[in-house]
């Protein structure tokens, strides 16, 4: 917990997260679960959790969070394009 708690916390830190700001956290292992988690705090308005282990995604969902399943996607990428995101800094934890 010592670990992983100041890590997730750090990556949303750095991030810059505002109220209302779309977050994408890739992965939903503990570290990406507490991101999330310091990411609603923070306020965003929209959190989407994307992982490719159904378990954590089920998980994510419990926060409330859009999830997306890497393996419904060929090219996750191209998923979120579409998506119109103000990008104030690229931060991956």
């Amino acid at each position: 917990m010592t670990d992983i708690l100041p890590t997730s916390y750090w990556g949303v830190d750095m991030a810059g997260v505002k109220p209302d700001d779309t977050v994408i956290v890739l992965g939903c292992g503990p570290v990406g679960l507490l991101t999330i988690k310091w990411a609603l705090f923070k306020g965003a308005g929209r959190v989407i959790a994307v992982d490719g282990v159904k378990y954590r995604l089920e998980h994510a969902k419990k926060y409330g969070v859009e999830v997306v399943d890497l393996e419904a996607h060929h090219d996750t990428g191209e998923y979120f394009t579409p998506m119109k995101f103000s990008i104030r800094n690229k931060m991956s934890v």
